[in-house]
């Protein structure tokens, strides 16, 4: 390692011991190994692989969730992509906050712009009507089941657009996890 980057894990170091996320033996495993650089990033790792991935892990599957819940609840495909945009900007945030480590502004704004192509994304899912291409698919497979029963054909047209968007948000959350770790 060299020096600059050791100053970088000694200010994520910084920021996790002064951080609500972490527990207590960390943070002291942390600061016992803040004063070699080759023991504080074994440290940083094993942190990182213990405890603060199962948080991210945990924390994506939330707005994931909130992401279903919120498009599943409105059935406007503006207000979907508007609400997707401000939970993935929300999670990328709080995976920031929850790994120590804060971006430049440029790189933070690389991030936000990946996050906004995937909600412009999830708009566009909606506009090519994936949801009438899946559900036509799965019509055919129950042999007309879902036709014939018409509010059954637009509740699985829902959860398409619902799933859609939810995968999105995971996509967002694990790309945002794998950057600050890089």
């Amino acid at each position: 390692l060299n020096k600059k980057n050791y100053r970088k894990l000694k200010k994520v170091a910084s920021n996790l011991i002064n951080s609500k996320n972490v527990s207590q033996e960390n943070k002291d495993l942390i600061k016992k190994s803040i004063g070699s650089h080759k023991k504080l990033n074994e440290t940083l790792k094993n942190v990182y692989d213990t405890e603060i991935t199962k948080d991210i892990n945990k924390l994506i599957n939330q707005k994931a969730s909130e992401v279903l819940l919120a498009t599943a609840i409105s059935q406007n495909s503006k207000f979907d992509a508007l609400s997707v945009m401000l939970i993935n900007i929300r999670l990328i945030m709080q995976i920031v906050v929850r790994c120590g480590y804060h971006p430049s502004y440029a790189q933070l704004g690389k991030l936000v712009i990946k996050v906004l192509r995937n909600s412009l994304i999830a708009y566009t899912v909606q506009s090519l009507h994936l949801e009438d291409i899946v559900v036509t698919g799965i019509n055919k497979l129950v042999k007309g089941t879902l036709t014939a029963i018409p509010a059954l054909n637009e509740i699985a047209k829902s959860l398409v657009q619902e799933s859609a968007n939810c995968l999105l948000t995971l996509r967002v959350g694990i790309l945002t996890r794998k950057y600050l770790y890089e």
